[in-house]
């Protein structure tokens, strides 16, 4: 009986010690966790700001440990270099980018695509992405503003609340975190990091070859009619005639005796 009983100390006194690893290790873990697709982006880009939460948080609040319910939805704020005289990151209204983001039911996970304009100033922009924590029955509140004030209003509220017109960047992150997670006795969570965005980079275009267009009939040009030339006439040598030299002149014999008895027989004459 004595061993039965010494094993469920044992037992009991292990189970208390590993709650408290746990607890203390809770505290160590962020509850909000992170990340952005990119560093950097040009303008006209786009990145991504994605994470997850944890549903609930152990907190020790006036000495007392507390089990804090997170919200089921985040804020995303974003600060232009120049603080509240710079461009909203989105090429938009307005000088701070603020919106409203969900937390899946399954994973508690959350995603946002940010689209960056194309003419806005470039530089680092400050990136605070904010958890209103759910303690003392009040729902999930930031701790730092007046009234209950959780993610839906909390632009507005932040805005009525403080004054931010003329504010650097360093300036009005401050504020943010004095009205959330440095508020009195603030169960809330936050998360601030940086993206630069960069000059767009114009491509060089490609030279393109263009082909070079068939000639039309009309614009085909008539060739040009070169005359054959006449042949050159070879000139005919006439040949110098040699000199001759004139016939001789026959000088008829003197008739014989038979010539003259010829010539008596044809003309039938007596012959004497």
């Amino acid at each position: 009986m004595k061993r039965e009983i010494g094993i469920l100390v044992v037992v009991f006194v292990t189970i208390i010690v590993m709650v408290s690893v746990i607890n203390a290790l809770n505290d160590y873990i962020e509850p909000l966790q992170v990340n952005l697709s990119t560093t950097n982006v040009e303008q006209g880009g786009n990145f991504t700001i994605s994470g997850t939460i944890q549903p609930t948080r152990n907190l020790e609040i006036e000495g007392r440990p507390t089990t804090i319910q997170l919200s089921k939805s985040l804020n995303i704020v974003i600060i232009p270099p120049k603080g509240y005289n710079g461009t909203n990151i989105n090429g938009t209204m307005g000088n701070i980018y603020s919106t409203v983001v969900s937390v899946s039911k399954t994973g508690y996970t959350f995603t946002k695509e940010i689209s960056v304009g194309s003419n806005v100033d470039t530089g680092n922009y400050l990136v605070m992405v904010l958890s209103p924590g759910g303690d003392r029955g009040e729902g999930c509140i930031y701790d730092g503003l007046t009234g209950n004030v959780g993610t839906n209003n909390f632009w507005r509220e932040l805005n009525n609340q403080y004054n931010l017109i003329d504010k650097t960047q360093d300036q009005i992150c401050s504020i943010i975190l004095n009205a959330t997670v440095q508020g009195y006795l603030s169960d809330d969570a936050s998360w601030v990091g940086y993206i630069k965005v960069a000059p767009a980079v114009t491509p060089t275009p490609i030279p393109t070859s263009t082909p070079t267009p068939s000639p039309t009939p009309s614009s085909i040009p008539s060739p040009s009619v070169i005359p054959t030339p006449s042949p050159t006439p070879t000139p005919i040598i006439t040949p110098t005639p040699s000199p001759t030299t004139p016939p001789p002149t026959l000088t008829p014999p003197t008739p014989g005796f038979g010539a003259i008895f010829t010539i008596a027989v044809i003309l039938d004459l007596p012959y004497c």
